[in-house]
């Protein structure tokens, strides 16, 4: 059995760790980019979509670091062993990662429906001038909602860094 928590811990730190990276990238890069300079963040869009495998990972991370967390709840039997405040802490951050799992969640159909929308108008290697405001638009609502995404990922991390230490 401490072979079967130690892989799940492996993974849901690991996990946790792309999660929050990809998180912060996401919000101090993308969200700067698209906010400072509108049409240059949108092509910047246009690359992640065309180049890498942004969401494919994220979502990947995002269900590994969630599962993982809760085969732990169930395989380690936390509530038997630990003091109250221990388990306060754990089930605060262990909300607030799930909040932010569930959250992740619909950012992710939003995420999807915008690099389909930038894919889709890509003229010459850049995002056509007509469908710039459209995507702009749809821009604007998600760097809104990677606040949340990132306020929830922090509080669940802290009680997770602060709950590692009883």
């Amino acid at each position: 059995m401490p072979i079967v928590i130690a892989l799940f811990r492996v993974i849901h730190i690991l996990g946790a760790i792309v999660w929050v990276g990809f998180g912060l990238y996401n919000y101090f890069i993308t969200t700067r980019i698209d906010a400072s300079m509108p049409t240059l963040g949108i092509n910047y869009q246009l690359g992640i979509a065309k180049h890498t495998k942004f969401g494919q990972i994220m979502a990947v991370a995002v269900v590994a670091t969630t599962l993982a967390g809760l085969a732990l709840w169930g395989v380690a039997s936390p509530h038997k062993t630990l003091t109250t405040t221990a388990l306060a802490i754990l089930g605060i951050g262990s909300l607030a990662g799930l909040a932010a799992f569930g959250h992740g969640i619909s950012i992710g159909n939003k995420s999807d429906a915008l690099a389909k929308a930038v894919l889709s108008a890509e003229s010459n290697g850049q995002v056509a001038a007509d469908k710039q405001s459209e995507i702009g638009a749809m821009i604007a609502k998600l760097s809104r909602s990677a606040n949340v995404g990132l306020g929830m990922m922090a509080v669940a991390l802290l009680c997770m860094s602060i709950y590692s230490q009883f």
